[in-house]
């Protein structure tokens, strides 16, 4: 029973671009919203080493790209307890996907072998594009509300129902500073 160890080194890189426009409707309040977040990895290559050097695996470099969208709105209704203070429960529903974004097989090779030239193989990215509804309750709480700036808590839940995988349950908390 030997382990196989080795240091892998990955750069990552992700940006995300939100957009949104709220608007009063009757008590309530309407945002539709448009998210992409996109996420790019550089992975350095890199060689197991253990017991038996024959054994051992070395993977050489990739790069991949993911990118995921989502198109909804989110429907919040606030209460106001008193003048400084503002709790807003709140829903989201979005159409989600997971694009293809062809990836690469990434390859590998016997490390130490002498027949490394011809021990090859390739492990595929089977990626295909996938959609899924985005479902989503939660509520914020000002706790100091200004004229122009505002502290608030907020607590969130849902889960994220893909077509063809495994839901994603999600929960989520903090406070944010909004200026």
């Amino acid at each position: 029973d030997e382990t196989y160890t080795a240091t892998k080194e990955t750069t990552s890189y992700m940006g995300t671009v939100r957009v949104g426009a709220p608007f009063a409707w009757g008590g309530l309040i309407l945002e539709p919203q448009a998210t992409a977040i996109w996420n790019g990895n550089e992975d350095a290559s890199y060689t197991e080493s253990g017991k038996y050097r024959a054994f051992a695996i070395k993977l050489n470099s990739y790069s991949d790209n993911f990118l995921r969208t989502a198109l909804g709105a989110k429907l919040a209704w606030p209460i106001k307890p008193s003048n400084r203070q503002l709790v807003v429960p709140n829903i989201k529903v979005a159409w989600l996907a997971d694009w293809d974004t062809n990836n690469g097989a990434v390859s590998f090779q016997r490390a130490y072998s002498r027949l490394a030239k011809t021990a090859k193989g390739e492990i595929p990215s089977n990626q295909e594009t996938q959609y899924g509804v985005l479902l989503e309750g939660g509520v914020d709480y000002a706790i100091a509300q200004g004229p122009t700036t505002a502290w608030k808590l907020y607590a969130k839940g849902g889960a994220k129902l893909w077509m063809n995988k495994a839901a994603d349950w999600r929960t989520s908390g903090g406070i944010t500073f909004q200026f």
